[in-house]
């Protein structure tokens, strides 16, 4: 969940929206937040949560974020606030089940209760029936908020009977920002922002600690090709299959992406780019390894070794080969 400051910067226009609407008692019964994957509509939603049930708001109608209502929602275990998500590839009748359940019951701790609904296109037809009813007809103090990447698959009976918030592509500006205000290094943050723009797995990304040690690997192998190509199929065994593994699929396949990202910085530097979010390392490396057209085919190429990857062939006889293709080009 991210931090009041950090989502109105990423999402100013939804916090404003919001904040304005609890300050005036205005706030809707169910809320459709929906947009692409990673623009923080689950954090947004638990954001709502904290400033609904939050005892010691500010005068602007911020959570206090250190209240008890505020940390136990932050930390996952408010008994006021019921999260559902997809069990598997659907959002079951059982589960819904559970929430009328829950809606015929007032709080435990106060006369209000949060339920959200993440990834509600996933809800089947009877689940979603039994939501519509819920929503038809709600309870005092009671606040319901569905989430979605795909609002299209959202039935349009719940569309209707719900406030619709609209959350916009997250800008690499925005996201670098966010990043190092979560402690994460200005050098690894362009890494990861030249990766994604979805906010969760680029926090993923910056917290987990062997990201660092991934890219570290990655640069080590252009500069394998930069001093002597001939060494790059020794390195792969001493190093890259060392970190990465030979049985991780995921690990490499991540690698091989993380590899890609350096590739198309030197490509977009090469071409004459001016990025200031550019990767800090394409300043000091041999730009000239690979020319233009050459760069582009590897790019084309390590598509082709992940879905090789992804098909189940041989992790290592398939980065073999793509290290004797990095040393033909």
């Amino acid at each position: 969940m991210g931090k009041y400051e950090n989502l109105k910067e990423m999402q100013p226009y939804v916090i404003q929206l919001l904040t304005n609407s609890l300050r005036k008692n205005r706030l809707s019964h169910a809320y459709l937040f929906y947009g692409n994957k990673g623009t923080g509509k689950l954090d947004c939603a638990f954001l709502l949560a904290q400033m609904f049930l939050c005892g010691q708001k500010t005068n602007e109608g911020h959570p206090c974020g250190q209240c008890i209502n505020c940390t136990r929602i932050y930390s996952g275990n408010h008994p006021d606030v019921h999260v559902v998500m997809p069990d598997g590839t659907s959002i079951k009748t059982e589960q819904m089940q559970f929430l009328q359940k829950e809606y015929a019951y007032s709080g435990m701790e106060s006369d209000k209760k949060v339920f959200i609904i993440k990834d509600c296109d996933m809800m089947t037809v009877q689940a979603a029936n039994r939501m519509l009813k819920t929503i038809e007809e709600p309870l005092p103090g009671m606040l319901t908020i569905f989430t979605t990447n795909r609002k299209s698959a959202v039935l349009s009976t719940i569309q209707s009977r719900t406030q619709q918030v609209s959350f916009r592509e997250n800008s690499r500006h925005q996201l670098l920002n966010f990043l190092t205000t979560e402690g994460i290094s200005m050098h690894l943050a362009k890494v990861i922002v030249n990766m994604t723009t979805d906010l969760n797995e680029a926090l993923q990304f910056g917290q987990d600690p062997s990201f660092a040690d991934s890219y570290a690997v990655v640069l080590k192998l252009y500069e394998t090709l930069e001093t002597n190509k001939m060494m790059a199929f020794i390195w792969l065994h001493t190093e890259w299959l060392t970190h990465f593994g030979t049985k991780d699929r995921d690990k490499n396949i991540f690698g091989l992406s993380l590899f890609s990202v350096l590739l198309k910085s030197i490509l977009l530097k090469k071409l004459g780019y001016a990025d200031d979010l550019q990767i800090e390392e394409i300043a000091n490396i041999n730009l000239m390894i690979y020319r233009e057209t050459e760069l582009f085919a590897i790019l084309d190429e390590i598509q082709l070794v992940q879905n090789k990857i992804r098909q189940n062939f041989n992790i290592q006889i398939t980065l073999e080969r793509f290290m004797l293709y990095l040393q033909e080009v």
